[in-house]
């Protein structure tokens, strides 16, 4: 029925309107018996009306993180852990520090497709002089932490991405939390092509804010599942990554994981076939034009920050960008005029401020330009018009603003108003009213008859019409005149509301079908933060079912990386896991052993340099192909001990990165370099040096040098202890 709806004006403008307006409205209220039904509702619309509800979608997605958020540590219910089948508490192994991801690749430029970076057996990355995905594509700093995001963390990082805080609801607890999280994951899970066309619709878009960056900053911080913290919530986050990872990874012709991989991981999340691979797409636009369009986006972000900062500073950077010109023309105020009006992140006080100058009279007239207000009454158009910037506070602030406004809006012959002049007092007199009306220090409201006797005469020497002076009373009566500082709560989501209503957005654009073609870019902007979300699943999961959904997402990631040539990631994820084994840059102590030997059930300390010692006496005795035979049958006999060795024995964690390390190395040993390979064979030595492998993967039949093999490092010093020995007698004996 919806779909069908969605063909016929009249029912669409209902649907996008009254209905949805209801339906997002429960969704700030605490009324659970409703919610449920209300997300079903939704996710219909947003599938039957997709074209038409990019607002409504970027409303219900900002109120709905936004209720999500970290709770205050006093509102926190008490956590529920699973039930555990691996370590309770993390092992000495678990509680090494785990490596960042370093590296943090850039678009190359739009002419260079999804290029990002072509020398993939460096793992280097090589900064951009053109567009790049992201204006800093760094870890935030919610997920470097070692500990649980907190709610001003999350806050942060919801305003740096340049979401509208008005759109932001408060937070949630207990069963309306619950399911506003499971409404999030449904709608996040059952789009695969969701996420990119998030990137597309909001972070390509100057008017937005980056919808995707923040999502993906947000879930990757609340998928791990840290000690005291809710695993209900972090496991459906971590399902939310793991979707969007393996479908990556299948679009990209990934093989799914096999023999012991497989094995390790059980048969959780194997996806084989794309959701959408026939389903159509409506994007005109290609990958550089949306690279383009982002860098755009960017540059206008950094002009506004340094606006905030300082005005003179933006309006330079602009100049030097070449968006603005270099003299102080028409022109010039014109174009600073539309950057003030285009770009969201302009902060609102400041720019009532700068436009209420006397010396940016100019730029005020050029501002008021870029709105129409034929057809509007006064009050609408102060609405329009007052949603964007904060009145200053100063009244020759107010009346420069509102003389500059009276005029312009005279000019599109309003019927009900005989001068300019007249439009201004009546201008004063509305927010004079609108004061009166809503401010808790106003003990008695004017009346309307108190309000009309003011205005008596002011209509160029007539009163105003007495129908219209009443649609203006009621009007800021019932609906405050709301500034950009002060959107909160229900007058907040009203003028958020108004601002979806009133947007003229450009279609929805899909990438439904063509998903893939996107998707190198948009990884090498976020596998750092994927990465190091996993990083901090596998150093905190408390049971293995938690561990398996972390691997896969390991798999899944490195498989991606390893196709779209990414060797940055590759080697960062060797990295990773060769940390967790413990056997990696561990110093020399860890490796002083002690070699056992057995001897009537009973094991005694074997002096491997000593010349009456078995090594001894095998090393000495003997040459060749025979030494190396008798040597390997006293390493059989024998067992070297180390702390390194000890201490991996009792490191789960560990021995699940040591066995995940070489099969993610076997799968796609042709897209490591030279870091993951040092990364690598600095595992393998020191885990021969601890006798942590077994002899047949310690030698090699090779039909030239016949038996290769590598001994432990007490056998090379018995070795050595015995080349001295011989050169000694040797020297002695005048040979």
């Amino acid at each position: 029925a919806c779909y069908a709806m969605a063909a016929f004006a009249a029912l669409r403008e209902l649907t996008l309107g009254d209905l949805s307006h209801s339906l997002l409205l429960i969704l700030q209220r605490d009324q659970s018996s409703l919610i449920s039904p209300a997300l079903r509702v939704l996710y219909l619309l947003f599938a039957s009306h997709r074209r038409d509800t990019k607002g409504h979608l970027e409303l219900f997605l900002c109120q709905t993180l936004g209720r999500v958020m970290a709770l205050p540590e006093l509102a926190r219910p008490g956590s529920r852990s699973p039930l555990r089948r691996g370590p309770a508490t993390p092992t000495t192994g678990a509680q090494r520090v785990l490596p960042k991801p370093r590296v943090v690749p850039e678009i190359s430029g739009p002419d260079s497709g999804l290029r990002i970076n072509d020398k993939t057996d460096t793992g280097s990355s090589r900064r951009g002089s053109a567009a790049s995905m992201h204006d800093d594509a760094a870890i935030p700093a919610l997920l470097a932490a070692d500990t649980a995001p907190t709610y001003e963390q999350e806050v942060e990082l919801y305003d740096s991405a340049s979401l509208k805080k008005g759109m932001r609801g408060r937070l949630a607890t207990q069963e309306t939390r619950r399911q506003l999280l499971e409404g999030l994951h449904h709608l996040l899970i059952g789009d695969e092509a969701l996420l990119t066309d998030l990137w597309v619709n909001y972070d390509c878009d100057v008017q937005r804010g980056n919808m995707f960056d923040f999502l993906v900053s947000f879930v990757a911080a609340r998928a791990v599942p840290w000690p005291d913290a809710r695993n209900d919530e972090s496991e459906a986050y971590l399902d939310i990554m793991l979707h969007h990872l393996i479908r990556m990874a299948v679009r990209a012709g990934a093989a799914p994981p096999t023999g012991q991989w497989a094995r390790l991981l059980g048969v959780s999340h194997v996806v084989t076939r794309s959701d959408s691979a026939d389903a159509p797409a409506t994007t005109p636009l290609t990958m550089a034009q949306l690279l383009d369009r982002k860098q755009h986006k960017d540059t206008m972000m950094r002009a506004a920050r340094l606006f905030n900062e300082k005005p003179k500073d933006g309006i330079a950077y602009l100049q030097r960008a070449n968006v603005l010109s270099r003299d102080n023309s028409t022109e010039m105020a014109q174009q600073l005029a539309s950057f003030l009006r285009e770009t969201p992140t302009i902060n609102k006080r400041l720019l009532g401020e700068y436009l209420s100058k006397p010396s940016n009279l100019e730029v005020l007239q050029a501002y008021l330009g870029l709105f129409d207000f034929s057809g509007r009454r006064l009050d609408e158009a102060m609405r329009s018009l007052l949603g964007t910037f904060r009145l200053p506070g100063e009244s020759q602030q107010i009346e420069r603003i509102m003389e500059t406004f009276s005029a312009v809006y005279f000019a599109s012959d309003p019927p009900d108003i005989a001068s300019k002049d007249a439009a201004f007092i009546l201008a004063y007199a509305i927010i004079m009213l609108n004061t009166d009306q809503h401010s808790p220090q106003v003990k008695g409201r004017m009346k309307f008859e108190d309000f009309a006797r003011n205005l008596r005469g002011v209509n160029d020497g007539h009163d105003f019409r007495a129908g219209f002076l009443t649609d203006v009373y009621n009007a800021i009566r019932d609906h405050e005149l709301v500034f950009p500082a002060e959107h909160e709560g229900a007058a907040g989501f009203e003028y958020a509301w108004h601002a979806v209503a009133a947007d003229n957005a450009s279609p929805w654009m899909s990438t439904s079908g063509q998903t893939g073609e996107f998707d190198r870019g948009l990884l090498a902007a976020t596998w750092p933060r994927f990465l190091q979300s996993l990083a901090r699943t596998l150093a905190h999961f408390s049971s293995d079912h938690t561990l398996r959904l972390a691997l896969s997402g390991l798999h899944a990631l490195v498989a991606s990386a390893a196709h779209f040539g990414l060797s940055a990631c590759v080697n960062e994820a060797l990295l990773l896991l060769a940390s967790m084994t413990g056997l990696h840059s561990v110093s020399s102590d860890m490796l002083i052993s002690q070699v056992l030997v057995k001897s009537y059930n009973r094991y005694s300390v074997l002096d491997a340099e000593s010349p009456t010692s078995s090594l001894g006496v095998a090393a000495e005795g003997f040459a060749g192909s025979e030494q190396r035979l008798k040597l390997q049958e006293q390493e059989d006999v024998s067992v070297q001990v180390t702390q390194a060795a000890l201490q991996f024995g009792q490191d789960y964690r560990g021995q699940i990165a040591f066995v995940a390390l070489f099969e993610l190395a076997a799968q796609f040993s042709s897209a490591i370099g030279r870091q993951g390979w040092d990364a690598l064979l600095d595992v393998v030595h020191v885990a021969v040096d601890a006798d942590l492998l077994p002899r047949q993967l310690r030698t090699i039949e090779d039909p030239i040098f016949e038996h290769m093999w590598v001994p432990r490092t007490s056998t090379l010093l018995a070795m050595d202890a015995a080349q001295l020995r011989i050169r000694a007698r040797r020297l002695g004996a005048g040979e």
